[in-house]
């Protein structure tokens, strides 16, 4: 490094970098990371932990979502019901405390076969589902499942990979 400073003149400042040895390949330039996807469809979230709720009702609000949230399965029973309530994709935890995620899946599915549906669960590798997959082996249409813990875009991938699955 070199500084040379003159009064009235002002400074310069030289800084010398040794020379990169050859065969040093150019880092890789990424590609942007597209923004976390959004819609404008309608989502029943049932989830029993009120954190782990409001969290996933802001994170799919400010993807401009409407959020019905719930934090049982009787709630949950209750607006699906309600032929008002146009809901487009029913999002539930496996294990709540007034009944099991999959059982309200199938029941929703009964009552609306067009309604995507997401299962969220800490325990989707130790827990068998019985409605993953129908009689023939075949994926249940409309269906999904995300593992927590999840980050928001995941959620987001899940969530618009549903609704777009209908």
């Amino acid at each position: 490094m070199e500084l040379v400073s003159k009064p009235g003149q002002g400074t310069a400042v030289a800084v010398y970098f040794p020379r990169a040895p050859l065969g040093i390949a150019p880092r890789e330039v990424r590609e942007p990371v597209p923004p976390d996807p959004g819609g404008s469809e309608s989502i029943l979230l049932v989830e029993d932990d009120t954190s782990v709720r409001a969290v996933v009702q802001r994170l799919l609000e400010v993807r401009g979502y409407r959020v019905i949230a719930v934090p049982d399965v009787k709630g949950a029973r209750e607006l699906l019901q309600e032929d008002r309530n146009e809901i487009d994709l029913l999002i539930t935890d496996q294990v709540m405390p007034d009944g099991e995620g999959h059982h309200l899946l199938q029941e929703a599915r009964r009552h609306r076969p067009d309604m995507a549906t997401l299962l969220i669960s800490g325990y989707l590798d130790r827990v068998p589902l019985p409605d993953v997959e129908d009689r023939e082996g075949q994926q249940e249409p409309n269906q999904s499942h995300l593992g927590k813990p999840f980050r928001s875009d995941e959620l987001a991938q899940a969530v618009r990979r549903s609704l777009d699955a209908r």
